[in-house]
């Protein structure tokens, strides 16, 4: 499903991702992936540009108010009006069709693939998700050296992500 982001959107998430990051910083938090520190804060706002596609996708507002809690304690990236809550993985490359997953994952949330399309900025596709239990398959495990290792899980894998949630 295709969601385009608008110049207000944008902005959005480029507020919460330097919000988030200024965080981290006073926290002293340490990154969980390799990435440089420098890197961090695209890496931040890419993620929230993400998590924004999918709650328009799904027609909720965003930022939720959990997303801007100072004591960092992040109940999930967008959660519906039943409760379940969706873990958005966004990558930066519009050629990765892989959702990562990792051992501390929780096993009964869902984890949508979100990436952005080729040549069109601020325009994402929501690929597909996978629950949590099912994405911790040890088949899907992967040592990868320029990644921390990680559950890998193919596009092809995963479920039909429709609006109606």
């Amino acid at each position: 499903m295709r969601i385009v982001l608008d110049r207000e959107d944008v902005l959005a998430a480029v507020a919460v991702g330097t919000f988030h990051t200024f965080r981290c910083i006073l926290k002293k938090a340490e990154p969980k992936d390799n990435q440089p520190r420098d890197e961090r804060l695209d890496a931040t706002i890419t993620g929230y540009l993400g998590e924004l596609a999918l709650a328009k996708c799904v027609g909720i507002d965003w930022p939720q108010p959990h997303t801007l809690e100072w004591d960092g304690k992040k109940k999930g990236d967008v959660i519906l009006s039943d409760g379940r809550i969706l873990e958005v993985r966004t990558t930066e490359q519009p050629n990765h069709t892989h959702l990562l997953g990792h051992r501390d994952d929780h096993d009964l949330r869902y984890y949508v693939l979100v990436i952005p399309v080729e040549g069109t900025p601020f325009t994402f596709d929501v690929e597909g998700y996978m629950i949590g239990h099912e994405m911790k398959n040890e088949k899907y495990w992967e040592e990868r050296v320029d990644d921390r290792p990680c559950f890998w899980v193919p596009r092809k894998h995963l479920g039909e992500f429709i609006r109606d949630w």
